[in-house]
């Protein structure tokens, strides 16, 4: 079921962990236009810092709508690690603020100051402050990121079942069984759920019950993609490497994107452009009406999900590369090198955004010119990290 690129990711993640926790062995990580290079320890909850200059609180930093935001060091970095710890990082200084013991601790999501994330071992945490709010399972193992909606909590696992959990008390309002395995995590609004599942189907559920609105066959096994969801139109990729827009209201196809190769990650939609990346090595822009390809940037390795700050779009591949590109043309401004596979998601905050490695590293960058911010260091490898309050 697993891809070959993500099989490899995840055996170069158990050697670095094997490595960092056994050897403690030195690696570093270096930026096309930072002056210093990061070389991080290998002790657990210390910090290294960077050479770029202190980060600045800034307004709409994630979104480019003007929104005002908090400052910066009073939002929090969000991550598990292959130590068996969830971290809670200080989004502006890279501290620690606090640690809760998760083993294999996946993708999470914050609201109104709770973090929620499923673990390989089945199991759905909900903390604040560090502190445990509930703990529900287990069930099937949960990969993908948690969706929030209108009080529940929404998470897919291996076991093929998509559970609508209250987002308070974590006890289980509704649970639907699919055809397949539930590994890609969910997105929503309005209401609605979207998730897909292996058995090629993308499902629209009302979260208030637990029932069907309706189904999409996208022609493949939707196996890590996760949806999207903007302007009333569902985005999610598949196995086959095909992205699909799909009304969100009724499940009616707008148009289809080929790639060529799987799709593991969740597009972004922003000015009018999809940004989708694909195991053939491109990040795609494609426009957003007609699903016309606008501009691709080939990365040299899987490409995983971007995010927008201001400009500049940033994106990073599975072999360490982190980029950013001018994000109406896809022009190349900058790049990031880790010593290990990075997750295929990142984060943002303001001016800044985040990536998890499996060289045992949470990093901060300067999404306008690459150059670190900060270089927390864990344990083992990080997944794919969260930022927000």
């Amino acid at each position: 079921m697993y891809s070959k690129q993500w099989a490899a990711t995840r055996l170069l993640t158990g050697l670095c962990a094997i490595i960092l926790t056994s050897a403690g062995c030195a690696l570093s990580a270096t930026s096309s236009t930072s002056t210093g290079t990061v070389t991080p320890h290998a002790t657990a909850g210390t910090l290294t810092p960077g050479g770029a200059g202190q980060p600045t609180a800034t307004t709409g930093g994630g979104s480019g709508n003007g929104t005002p935001t908090p400052p910066l060091s009073t939002l929090t970095v969000y991550a598990g690690s292959g130590d068996g710890n969830f971290y809670a990082i200080n989004a502006a200084s890279g501290q620690k603020r606090w640690q809760y013991p998760a083993a294999s601790a996946n993708k999470p999501i914050v609201s109104n100051g709770t973090v929620y994330f499923g673990t390989d071992g089945g199991f759905v945490y909900a903390l604040n402050a560090g502190n445990l709010v509930w703990r529900f399972g287990p069930v099937g193992g949960i990969a993908g990121r948690p969706a929030f909606e209108s009080g529940v909590v929404v998470v897919g696992a291996d076991d093929g079942n998509i559970y609508g959990l209250d987002a308070g008390s974590g006890v289980q309002k509704w649970k639907v069984t699919t055809g397949g395995s539930v590994t890609s995590g969910a997105a929503s609004t309005n209401g609605v759920a979207y998730v897909g599942s292996t058995d090629s189907q993308l499902y629209a559920i009302n979260v208030s019950n637990g029932q069907i609105a309706w189904k999409y066959n996208t022609g493949s096994a939707i196996e890590w993609a996760t949806p999207a969801v903007s302007n009333g139109v569902v985005y999610v990729g598949n196995d086959g490497g095909q992205l699909h827009a799909v009304n969100a209201g009724n499940g009616q196809r707008k148009w289809m994107f080929q790639t060529g190769g799987q799709i593991l990650s969740r597009a972004l939609i922003a000015n009018g452009v999809v940004s989708i990346g694909s195991v053939d090595h491109n990040l795609y822009g494609i426009n957003e009406s007609s699903g016309s390809q606008k501009w691709k940037y080939s990365a040299g390795d899987t490409v995983g999900t971007p995010v927008l700050v201001g400009s500049v779009l940033v994106g990073e591949a599975t072999n360490g590369v982190i980029f950013g590109l001018d994000s109406s043309s896809g022009a190349f401004k900058w790049k990031f090198t880790t010593s290990g596979a990075t997750r295929p998601w990142l984060a943002a905050a303001q001016n800044l955004v985040y990536s998890g490695s499996s060289d045992g590293h949470v990093f901060a960058l300067n999404a306008a010119s690459g150059s670190t911010a900060w270089a927390f260091t864990g344990g083992g490898y990080f997944s794919s990290p969260a930022a927000g309050q």
